[in-house]
């Protein structure tokens, strides 16, 4: 299979220096429309990058959980791994709808403090030693 010429979307759509040309003078107009809104931001919000972050630490959750149990077994559970898992399956609804509900800023504000806090209590530990 020539798959250079299986993902080549362009040669399937013969028609598309004509689209590229159309788009190119619709967003030229637009640009001259008084009121038009230039130079949005399109890239992660903050809702993207929980939602992301969240999707990718289920997957890698269920990985390390099944290497867990293939490597140690049922018999590695203890009440502690109970905890985190219940804990785990608590947070992650919570966290989701925090990111749908709670405005951007005040949702970057709280991560923010978050983190700083978590890195100054690690930070005091270490030292303490």
């Amino acid at each position: 299979m020539d798959l250079e010429a299986e993902y080549d979307n362009r040669a399937r759509v013969p028609e598309h220096p004509e689209i590229f040309a159309r788009w190119h003078r619709d967003a030229e107009a637009y640009r001259q429309t008084p009121g038009a809104q230039i130079g949005l931001s399109y890239g992660p919000s903050p809702r993207q990058t929980i939602g992301t972050v969240n999707t990718s630490e289920f997957f890698l959750t269920a990985t390390i959980s099944a290497a867990f149990i293939f490597q140690l077994g049922f018999a590695a559970f203890t009440l502690q791994t109970l905890g985190l898992l219940i804990g785990g399956l608590l947070a992650a609804p919570l966290g989701g709808v925090l990111a749908k509900r709670v405005p951007a800023r005040a949702l970057m504000a709280m991560v923010g403090t978050l983190l700083t806090l978590t890195s100054i209590w690690s930070i005091y530990h270490a030292l303490s030693k």
